[in-house]
């Protein structure tokens, strides 16, 4: 259960003892205690969903545990205010924030066996400082505060609010997800979230987005990280001129940046792109048409990094420019899809649109290796989404398997379901290890080793969603009918499976990246001498 949520929201000063909470038993006078706080659902009751007696038949008492087996947190958060009249007396206040660097299993819901990875609960690891537990602790702290409890009525609006998107950016978070070097130039802070700047690398933002993960939703997460796939281009390639004009307001979330390469009829195909740029008799101008398809952020996005084909050339034909949304000619609307709705997914259209040469990043005909050179960290992005997905799994699935009583029994005490939580770790935990193994080695890649360790990601991130496919299977059959209904105590179940396709198609689907992968091994190995 999210305890952060009772923490954070403002509770009245009166208290109560258990035995006057008892007396308040009846219709008209119904009480009710929920995680050390009272709660007067005397005018509630009527709205009850499963109607008034269900409340009678718990009037007065510690409904805490419950709660827990049929109740999403976001429930506390819609209510709270308008029902909780104080809380109980000498109760100790509820933890939220596991103090991640020692091993918790009783004290604190956060501290759920391996629903932290095990370098937070008592285990040695190389990988990890006294820095990343600090940026772990204020993630989550931020995420579980501020983002959390929102998740649902952003998927539902299929946007991000403006004002999130700059909160993020001015806390750091967009600068921290774009890959190294950090951008110094273009983000004026000596620390972020507790750390300093020079001190973060690829395992800080493993920690902030396997912790956004665990609060939030995969199409949240993405309308977020767009970012980490349209700006690298830009930032690495681009002219001083339109870094200078750009980069610091997509930093900041002044702007949302989005990545326009795929097409109707060209998806991990990028070089089938049809969309063309046609430079004026003048070269002062590129007059761009073409249409764009499953464009992550695409519906509300102010700028595309937009790849269009300058030449006949299938490889060397492709460019980038810089086009914004308020051009004439750009119109965008959201896509209908299964999941992931916060990502604000679209479609979009250029008709005839006049855009400088001045936006062309980098050469003509260079956007193949410009898109290419992020694949890596693209992927990399995608196995952490998975890796936080299939954790937080593990422990909604841990904590719901010892909350509900089935046949008479605890379900943690049913045998089946000891296999399929033991398998769900299995699976976590070797991925986890991989991972932090990729990731020391992309700080340390030169670029030659990037080439060596695409193979790797690929194979990697494909695994990830295999991973996480299975891992949810076993989530809704643990959860059965509540891991498939909206807003219940499985609903992070019910929307990561929904949300699941788009992390195993985003970046380049499984038989996509396994061919990749053996084809680029081909490369590397020895000749026999003849």
């Amino acid at each position: 259960m999210g305890d952060f949520l009772i923490q954070n929201l403002q509770v009245p000063d009166k208290t109560f003892s258990k035995s006057e909470v008892s007396t308040h038993n009846k219709d008209g006078d119904l009480w009710v205690i929920l995680f050390n706080r009272v709660y007067d659902l005397s005018k509630f009751a009527n709205l009850h969903p499963a109607g008034r007696n269900v409340l009678l038949d718990y009037a007065g008492q510690d409904c805490t545990q419950l709660f827990e087996q049929f109740h999403s947190e976001t429930i506390i958060h819609k209510y709270h205010q308008k029902l909780c009249i104080g809380k109980v007396q000498d109760s100790d206040s509820v933890q939220i924030y596991s103090p991640i660097n020692e091993f918790q299993n009783t004290s604190s819901k956060l501290g759920i066996p391996y629903g932290d990875p095990n370098w937070c609960q008592g285990f040695n690891s190389p990988y990890y400082n006294d820095s990343h537990t600090v940026f772990r602790i204020e993630a989550r702290k931020f995420a579980q505060e501020h983002i959390s409890p929102y998740v649902d009525q952003w998927d539902m609006d299929k946007k991000i609010p403006l004002d999130v998107m700059k909160t993020l950016g001015h806390l750091g978070c967009f600068a921290v997800i774009i890959g190294k070097p950090f951008p110094k130039k273009y983000f004026k802070s000596d620390t972020i979230l507790g750390v300093d700047v020079d001190k973060l690398d690829y395992f800080h933002e493993l920690v902030l987005i396997e912790e956004s993960m665990k609060g939030l939703s995969n199409g949240v997460i993405w309308g977020f990280g767009s970012i980490a796939i349209a700006l690298p281009p830009l930032l690495n390639y681009g002219s001083e001129f339109l870094k200078d004009k750009y980069v610091s307001q997509v930093l900041y979330g002044e702007k949302i940046i989005s990545l326009a390469v795929t097409e109707p009829w060209a998806g991990s195909d990028v070089a089938g792109i049809q969309t063309t740029a046609t430079l004026t008799e003048d070269g002062k101008f590129y007059i761009v048409n073409g249409m764009k398809k499953f464009i992550t952020s695409g519906a509300y996005a102010d700028i595309f990094t937009t790849a269009v084909r300058t030449d006949e050339d299938k490889y060397f034909g492709v460019s980038l420019l810089i086009i914004e949304k308020s051009m004439p000619g750009v119109k965008t609307r959201p896509m209908n899809m299964q999941g992931a709705w916060g990502s604000g997914t679209g479609f979009i259209v250029f008709e005839n649109v006049k855009v400088p040469v001045e936006n062309l990043i980098g050469d003509e005909g260079s956007a193949f290796l410009y898109i290419m050179n992020n694949f890596n960290h693209e992927r990399f992005q995608v196995t952490i989404e998975c890796l936080g997905a299939s954790r937080l799994m593990v422990e909604e699935c841990m904590r719901y398997a010892h909350n509900r009583n089935a046949f008479g029994k605890k379900l943690i005490d049913q045998p089946v379901i000891k296999q399929k939580l033991a398998y769900m770790i299995k699976e976590t935990e070797s991925l986890q290890a991989w991972l932090e193994q990729i990731a020391y080695n992309l700080q340390r890649a030169t670029e030659k080793h990037n080439k060596i360790l695409a193979g790797a990601i690929g194979i990697c991130k494909a695994h990830s969603t295999i991973v996480l496919e299975n891992i949810l299977k076993e989530a809704v059959q643990i959860f059965g009918g509540n891991g498939y209904q909206r807003g219940s105590v499985g609903s992070k179940v019910e929307r990561y499976y929904r949300d699941m396709k788009s992390l195993t198609l985003g970046g380049g689907a499984p038989e996509i990246m396994f061919d990749m992968a053996i084809r680029m091994s081909g490369g590397l190995m020895p000749r026999p001498k003849i």
